[in-house]
């Protein structure tokens, strides 16, 4: 009985000696106790040690500067971050090294996405050529050799392959236009020149006949052709007499007068 009483007042007298120093710390401003609570703890009256508002203001302080730091950061980064470990005891060294992480993170996510981009656009591309050379291969051959010296790559389009197209049909067209006008232009020309050696050959034909029909006549009536030549020769003889006899009368005659008038 006598040591529970004794250890009562102790108690007791402990207590009132708290109460007196904590209001002797009130009593000169500093509001803080001097060595009964710790540096970040103030004694109250009637909870005893609790956490100083000053820490707490602090603190807050320290989780707006770090709410900056991260705000400062692009929209990926702050994601990144506030899926983090980050929290109110955190430091600004904290923040900067999750920053630091999630600058990292979000490169590497973009260079995928980059890459993960590229293949797409690869694949993309490698499709549409593939059914850009089936368009192709379905044309003519006249058409697929248009096409094929012209300016489809890789990166060309469907639409494109198919106002290429468009172009060498009507350019296969034109070509054949052509073609077919040489061909009748020609067809004309061997047809003339047929006529023509036909009329020749025919002419030629006519002529041998003519010169064996002659010599067959004069084979058959030589006797005759030679007979009719002789008298011929005779009568053209005779007229050139004629001719002489009449020429010296007259050349006489003219004598005659012009001696005539000179006597």
């Amino acid at each position: 009985m006598k040591s529970s009483i004794g250890t009562f007042v102790l108690r007791f007298m402990a207590t009132a000696l708290l109460i007196a120093r904590a209001a002797a710390a009130q009593a000169q401003g500093t509001g803080h106790s001097m060595s009964l609570c710790p540096p970040s703890f103030t004694m109250t009256e009637h909870d005893g040690c609790q956490k100083s508002n000053d820490s707490k203001y602090a603190v807050e302080q320290s989780w707006k500067e770090i709410v900056a730091l991260i705000t400062n950061t692009p929209s990926e980064i702050q994601a990144c971050v506030r899926r983090g470990s980050l929290n109110m005891q955190s430091t600004q060294d904290d923040a900067r090294a999750e920053i630091s992480r999630g600058q990292r993170a979000v490169q590497v996510w973009r260079d995928d996405i980059s890459i993960t981009r590229e293949a797409k656009l690869r694949h993309n591309a490698e499709q549409s050529w593939k059914e850009i050379v089936v368009l192709i291969h379905n044309a003519p051959s006249e058409i697929q050799a248009c096409v094929w010296r012209g300016p489809l790559n890789m990166q060309s389009t469907q639409d494109e392959a198919k106002a290429e197209i468009s172009r060498c049909q009507r350019v296969v067209q034109v070509w054949r236009e052509d073609i077919n006008l040489i061909r009748e232009e020609n067809l004309r020309t061997a047809n003339t020149k047929l006529r023509a050696a036909n009329i020749a050959n025919a002419v030629l034909f006519m002529k041998f006949i003519a010169a064996i029909l002659v010599l067959v006549f004069a084979v058959g009536f030589r006797a005759k052709i030679a007979a009719g030549l002789y008298n011929l020769f005779v009568r053209c003889l005779a007229l050139r007499l004629r001719f002489n006899r009449s020429r010296k009368r007259f050349l006489d005659n003219a004598i005659k007068e012009a001696e005539n008038r000179l006597g």
